[in-house]
């Protein structure tokens, strides 16, 4: 076989799974990406503040959510901890929740939203964290996560159309005709295009893995940034009134429900780096059931729609839009085509966490985490896991 191991997908979970290859001393891997870039939902832009490079703009993944979907504890006490768990290497101080330096790279967000009727409600308890300086989520994986050696093992536009488990290893053939041969591969594209059978498996794969696979009700969404004059005025985090519940149900992990559920949710883009600058950018996400009102407008009907919906209910008052925006919308994006995962049944994420295909095929990614699906650091752990079974499984 040409490798030990080969990765499908450069998101977090296809790092994090080559993370820990290399972490055990396995270097005879690749990763095949259909895209570009690497990071998969995770990318970042500068195209705000002075000089158009003040601010670390993450468009996809943006907060470091330290507490389990549907409620419960806190899986983690510190933002710190869970980054730590991430990586191999010590991080530095800046990471840690007692630094207190201007350059800290962590900082708790609002626990409560501020609604458009001049209420207040729980958004997160305990609140979870936001990055800051010059630090994002973006940053943090293509640099902590993916370090020099595993960015070098990826390979670029290699859209993995088959993958076949029949012979003694596993062979792998992209959209541009290229074939890669391995002992075993684990697959990380986003839930979305397995749904729409985007890799054709041979033999098929056994039906309880497609049920599985057809289960997840992932989100349609996009983010938007609109850059105000200084004299714009919004709280940290702020929402209508009568999207809360919307919200609210994203959080109730039952079928009934995730058909309903998602949000409109703004903040303030700058809450982390905290006053003084001579522009106001409000970040919004709008997400789920909250995505419906906006389909199949343009990018630049969707931002007019946004502004006449902050500036009629009130959420943002004086605001004079600077003309600087940008939309990333991560339905129509190559690929991806979709946000993440709204509800996960936890029978169905325990069949896909094991191997198939008598262990030679794994799956991992951000839908299989059973307490933190959707999030980052569930789809960097579901990873790890599954390349160290491989690791495992030759001790």
């Amino acid at each position: 076989m040409t490798h030990d191991v080969l990765i499908i997908g450069a998101g977090v979970a296809g790092l994090s799974a080559a993370h820990e290859l290399e972490k055990h001393g396995w270097t005879n891997y690749k990763i095949l990406e259909a895209s570009d870039h690497i990071g998969g939902r995770i990318r970042q832009e500068w195209s705000f503040g002075e000089n158009d490079e003040e601010y670390n703009i993450d468009l996809g993944a943006q907060f470091i959510h330290t507490k389990q979907p549907g409620g419960g504890a806190g899986e983690y006490p510190h933002a710190y901890d869970l980054l730590q768990e991430m990586v191999s290497d010590p991080l530095e101080d800046n990471f840690k929740s007692t630094y207190t330096g201007a350059d800290a790279y962590t900082k708790q967000e609002p626990a409560r939203v501020y609604m458009s009727d001049g209420s207040w409600d729980t958004y997160h308890e305990p609140p979870e964290y936001r990055w800051a300086d010059d630090m994002g989520w973006h940053t943090f994986v293509t640099e902590y996560v993916a370090y020099d050696e595993v960015k070098a093992k990826v390979t670029n536009g290699c859209a993995v159309n088959q993958i076949s488990t029949g012979g003694d290893g596993v062979s792998v053939t992209c959209a541009d005709g290229s074939t890669h041969t391995a002992w075993w591969v684990i697959v990380t594209i986003p839930m979305k295009q397995l749904q729409k059978n985007a890799i054709a498996f041979s033999p098929d794969l056994p039906g309880n893995y497609r049920t599985a696979i057809n289960s997840f009700i992932i989100g349609n969404a996009f983010k938007i940034w609109i850059e105000y004059q200084d004299q714009a005025e919004f709280k940290d985090l702020f929402t209508h009134k009568n999207d809360f519940a919307m919200f609210q149900t994203s959080w109730d992990v039952t079928t009934a429900n995730a058909a309903q559920a998602g949000y409109r949710l703004f903040w303030n883009e700058q809450f982390p780096y905290g006053t003084g600058f001579d522009t106001k950018i409000v970040g919004g996400l709008i997400y789920g059931k909250g995505y419906d009102d906006y389909a199949g407008l343009t990018a630049l009907q969707v931002k007019a729609k946004i502004e006449q919906y902050l500036n009629q209910n009130g959420m943002v008052t004086n605001g004079v839009p600077t003309g600087k925006w940008t939309i990333m919308d991560w339905t129509k994006e190559q690929f991806i085509e979709g946000a993440y995962t709204i509800y996960g049944e936890e029978a169905h994420q325990r069949v896909l966490q094991e191997p198939t295909a008598n262990g030679k095929l794994y799956f991992a990614g951000e839908a299989l985490p059973v307490n933190s699906w959707g999030c980052v650091h569930g789809a960097a752990r579901t990873g790890r896991d599954q390349a160290k079974k491989i690791v495992d499984s030759c001790s």
